[in-house]
């Protein structure tokens, strides 16, 4: 069987939309990746904040909106960056 070319992050975000499903290849791709920023900021909290910078993704996917083919990594990073400068300020995930 040959293999398929890759999806793009824009042709999944597309997709999760409808197919929900879909939403896990962009967990898979993006989330090692958060994580460790993460944990070099915030090593106890690391986890917690990724798991929840997902979940809030998975609720907003449908107001994403691809400005390009590009990656979609700017995005979880961006609710990973909020979610940790407000854990750091009320002292809570």
């Amino acid at each position: 069987m040959a293999d398929r070319p890759e999806k793009s992050d824009a042709d999944l975000m597309r997709e999760a939309k409808v197919r929900p499903r879909v939403f896990g290849e962009i967990f898979e791709r993006h989330a090692p990746t958060i994580y460790q920023w993460l944990k070099r900021r915030a090593p106890e909290l690391a986890s917690d904040l990724t798991a929840e910078t997902f979940s809030q993704a998975w609720f907003t996917r449908r107001g994403f909106h691809p400005e390009s083919e590009g990656s979609a990594f700017p995005w979880p990073l961006g609710i990973a960056r909020n979610l940790l400068r407000q854990s750091m300020r009320k002292k809570r995930v």
